[in-house]
């Protein structure tokens, strides 16, 4: 070990005298990239085939012939892989909860200078009966010095009882903390939760101090918000908050009026599944009564909304005549989001209309869709500012925006989309990007079957990318001369990266990729019925990268170094990747 430091040390002094010798200069100030925070919870039916993976590590955590304690199992792999993800759900298994049980020391309210605390366990995991959760609720209280974020997880088998309770108010006396989170108890027998109106008054008593900046309430059972955080109480109580999350709240029918807040930035309402109303009031009824409308300050600093899970919500407001509308005479008589950057709208099949969107640069809308809903309407997207667009409806998308939307749009993913057999579905979509357009993704598209005649539009596509789209087949070999080319020929000057992915169907590469003279990288992976390369490979005069691992043996064989039969089509070809 110490000849390790020793060498160590050798080499960080020949950094420094280069550094000297050199007269190398360096900005002291520390570069920082904040990453995207995370947590435990996890929606599983989003996560597909890591069944396998999850057995495993459970395995190795609980293998009874380990001589020692398992501390840490180390998940690596290049990101987007569900690293993530995989870990949510290795922590949220039924055996993960039974062998690790949760639970905070005794105690804990003594420490009186603690200032770091990321999670306050309220209960014991390992009990069977119902537990007091005041005397927890008294240790969280004394932490008056805690800073930063603080989720606080109430366990099952737990209940409130006020009459225990001293002065309550746990959490407003720390002015320190910036986030909180709440999650409540939740399991399928009922008796295991803690009741709903024990809940509401606990969640009464879990009143944040006024300074605080983000909220996040989970698995809150309850019908109505406790009245710090009903009607506008909550922009009274908590006039600073940026980020505000409601999540899987099933019985939650009424929300806070949240249009108060001047510095709210993203709000997500995930899996409420009982709202159908985001705003009380009627549309009609926001005013100040002097005659001043409250509508041209409608959510002033909203970047973020995400709309998730949510079967009965019909709008915004309570007002049955614009909610309801479909027409855009009166989409175009609702206030408007002035800074809203990033929508999502995920299975919300009852809602038909909300606040118009004329600055949204980024739009998700996948799982079912009302194919009456208005985003946007042709006089609001004369200037455009959508940039991405990320769909698992991409038939309904001329439907949901005008075509003028569409004219500045840069990258489109269509994912496990059930109902799009033909890229000519999408047709007039691409028509309106085509001059704008770089990167396409399709994935996970079962029934797409021809990418013709559509693709021809998008002229200046960068990139494009298949994956896992099972009945796609590129073969254009009993195509007419004149068209097999047609939509590969309009992207030779433009398209840089190819990537072909399980591809069950793809036995040969199509005819036209000869055209694809600009074409930097090709990826064909897991395409294991793909035996062989054309001989308009070595037309692909500037590929700098193929990549052809987990296909047919056949194909490894042909482009073997230097024997290969496909080996002359490619050795011009800097960088192949191969089993």
């Amino acid at each position: 070990m110490s000849r390790g430091v020793k060498e160590i040390r050798k080499r960080l002094d020949g950094i420094a005298s280069d550094h000297t010798k050199f007269g190398f200069k360096f900005e002291s100030k520390p570069i920082l990239r904040r990453r995207e925070e995370t947590c435990s919870y996890v929606y599983t039916q989003d996560i597909i085939g890591r069944e396998d993976d999850v057995d495993k590590i459970m395995r190795k955590l609980l293998d009874p012939d380990v001589k020692r304690d398992v501390s840490c199992l180390a998940i690596v792999g290049m990101g987007g892989l569900g690293k993530t993800a995989l870990a949510q759900l290795v922590y949220n298994h039924p055996r993960t909860q039974e062998n690790f049980p949760l639970s905070m020391p005794r105690g804990m309210g003594k420490l009186s200078c603690l200032q770091r605390l990321s999670l306050f366990v309220v209960g014991d995991n390992n009990s069977t009966t119902k537990q007091s959760v005041v005397e927890h609720m008294e240790e969280l209280k004394a932490l008056t010095d805690l800073k930063g974020s603080l989720q606080i997880n109430i366990l099952k088998n737990t209940e409130y009882i006020v009459e225990n309770a001293g002065e309550r108010g746990y959490i407003r006396n720390k002015q320190h903390l910036s986030r909180v989170g709440i999650s409540f108890p939740w399991d399928e027998e009922e008796h295991n939760r803690m009741r709903d109106d024990e809940a509401g008054l606990l969640l009464e008593d879990l009143q944040p101090h006024p300074k605080l900046r983000e909220l996040e309430l989970s698995w809150y059972m309850g019908r109505r918000m406790s009245s710090w955080a009903t009607e506008d109480n909550l922009a009274i109580s908590l006039p600073n908050l940026v980020n505000v999350s409601f999540t899987r709240c099933y019985a939650l029918q009424h929300l806070p009026s949240l249009r108060k807040f001047r510095d709210l930035k993203y709000l997500e309402l995930f899996c409420l599944k009982e709202l159908k109303y985001i705003e009380n009031t009627r549309r009609a009824n926001i005013s100040d009564g002097a005659g001043t409308s409250e509508l041209d300050a409608f959510f002033p600093s909203l970047e973020t909304l995400q709309l998730w899970h949510m079967p009965k919500l019909k709008g915004w407001w309570r007002d049955k005549e614009i909610s309801n509308s479909n027409g855009k005479h009166g989409h175009q008589l609702l206030p408007s989001f002035p800074h809203l950057i990033k929508l999502t709208i995920q299975n919300c099949p009852n809602l038909t209309c909300i606040p118009p969107c004329p600055t949204v640069e980024e739009l998700e809308l996948g799982g079912e869709i009302n194919e009456n809903l208005v985003i946007m309407v042709t006089s609001e997207s004369g200037n455009s500012k959508l940039r991405r667009v990320k769909t698992s409806k991409a038939r309904g998308l001329k439907k949901i925006l005008p075509m003028e939307g569409f004219q500045c749009l840069e990258q489109m993913r269509i994912f496990s989309d059930d109902k799009v057999e033909s890229l000519s579905e999408v047709g007039e979509v691409f028509r309106s990007c085509s001059s704008s357009l770089k990167s396409l993704q399709i994935r996970n598209c079962h029934k797409l079957k021809s990418l013709c005649p559509a693709l021809e539009h998008l002229t200046v596509l960068e990139s494009l990318e298949i994956k896992d789209t099972p009945s796609l087949n590129l073969d254009d070999r009993e195509v007419v001369e004149n068209d097999a080319g047609k939509p590969w020929q309009c992207l030779h000057q433009s398209l840089r990266l190819l990537k072909l992915k399980e591809l069950p169907e793809l036995v040969s590469l199509p005819k036209g990729m000869q055209y694809l003279t600009a074409l930097q990288s090709l990826s064909i992976i897991d395409c294991k019925r793909l035996e062989s390369l054309p001989e308009s490979m070595r037309k692909l005069t500037s590929l700098k990268t193929l990549e052809i691992p987990v296909c047919s043996a056949e194909l490894n064989e042909r482009c073997r170094e230097p024997t290969g039969e496909d080996w002359p089509k490619i050795q011009h070809i800097p960088d192949i990747i191969r089993d």
